[in-house]
């Protein structure tokens, strides 16, 4: 019981002690919401305040024990399909506590082979190829925070595309854009060519809406204008 409950239980036990007829007990098992609010009433009535306390102490830590079941069970990932020997391998589907669902193979736990990876609303963040769960070989990722824009981008600086792609399409390693791929812009351009670790790197071209094509070197996602 919380420190106001127990404050309660004293300004309303001092005036009334005289009146308790004898010690009440605990009350046991599970108790129905309905059922103690009116047992807290017959008991008042009575003046047996001792009783009707007991029964608001068990009422209120009922529903703590309640929140933390529900809570507890809303934390855990639910998983169903091949596991034997209690080891998730072959295929199999994954919710998450945050939502998100795994369908695919498994191996040795991990997500390894092909699967989709959903949104807590069942948009595909993600398809493709895997491996110790992350994102390994072919693969398409979505952005799905993406930001519409209009106008021309600045191809000379990839770095400031920020959440203004739509998607990327192409090669993944450990979890990143990594070798040969293409990113689509919300505005109708894009960019195809070489990347590591999430970064144009290597000879690209990039498409504008315009029908320019500007094939060049990029380092770090900046135009290498020395090419």
């Amino acid at each position: 019981m919380d420190r106001y409950s127990k404050e309660i239980g004293k300004k309303i036990q001092r005036p009334y002690s005289a009146t308790l007829q004898q010690p009440a007990q605990p009350v046991q098992g599970r108790l129905d919401f309905n059922e103690g609010i009116h047992e807290m009433q017959s008991q008042l009535q009575n003046n047996r305040l001792d009783s009707a306390l007991n029964y608001f102490e068990k009422m209120y830590n009922d529903l703590l024990i309640n929140k933390a079941k529900n809570q507890s069970v809303e934390r855990q990932d639910y998983y169903e399909g091949e596991r034997p020997n209690g080891v998730r391998n072959g295929s199999g589907k994954m919710k998450y506590q945050n939502g998100q669902v795994f369908e695919g193979n498994w191996k040795e736990d991990m997500r390894e082979g092909h699967g989709v990876l959903y949104s807590g609303d069942m948009r595909i963040v993600y398809q493709g190829e895997w491996k110790n769960d992350k994102y390994e070989g072919k693969g398409i990722v979505n952005n799905l925070k993406r930001v519409e824009f209009s106008e021309t981008f600045d191809f000379k600086d990839l770095a400031k595309i920020g959440e203004y792609w739509d998607k990327y399409e192409g090669e993944f390693v450990n979890g990143m854009k990594h070798g040969f791929g293409t990113l689509y812009l919300t505005n109708g351009e894009k960019f195809k060519g070489q990347f590591q670790f999430d970064k144009a790197n290597g000879i690209g071209t990039f498409y504008r809406k315009s029908g320019d094509e500007i094939t060049a070197e990029w380092c770090d996602n900046k135009l290498n204008l020395s090419y």
